[in-house]
């Protein structure tokens, strides 16, 4: 199985889109923390788009944790690159060890974000290359 970008998500406690911030999911089932580091947290958020991470916590947070599958253990990298991971499909686990990570956007995305909001307040507009 080929782990993609949209192999991950992350949600908040309702299940929608956490905007980058929130419980993470891989193919809809949670990540254990197992091995889990600073490493497996860059390579993540690098996989997804966003520049980076300021978090990562485990735990049952959320009540509707317990809805999810443990689909992914032991995510172990040396590096913030997602091509020095490794991973297992089989979980010894609990959802009190259930990964919570906190995305950090692109320089880019802020920009545009930042735009759209002034423009449509007619502040200013800002072009972005």
């Amino acid at each position: 199985v080929s782990v993609t970008a949209s192999s991950f998500s992350i949600v908040n406690e309702s299940g929608g889109n956490g905007l980058g911030r929130g419980l993470l999911l891989f193919n809809g089932q949670t990540v254990c923390d197992d091995g889990f580091s600073d490493n497996s947290a860059a390579a993540i958020c690098g996989l997804m788009g966003y520049s980076g991470f300021d978090s990562w916590s485990y735990g049952q947070v959320y009540s509707t944790q317990t809805n999810y599958q443990i689909g992914l253990d032991d995510v172990i990298c040396s590096s913030g690159s997602w091509d020095s991971c490794s991973y297992s499909y089989i979980d010894n686990c609990s959802h009190g060890e259930d990964v919570h990570l906190n995305c950090v956007p692109e320089v880019s995305f802020l920009v545009m974000k930042i735009s759209i909001f002034l423009t449509s307040f007619n502040f200013m507009s800002i072009h972005t290359v």
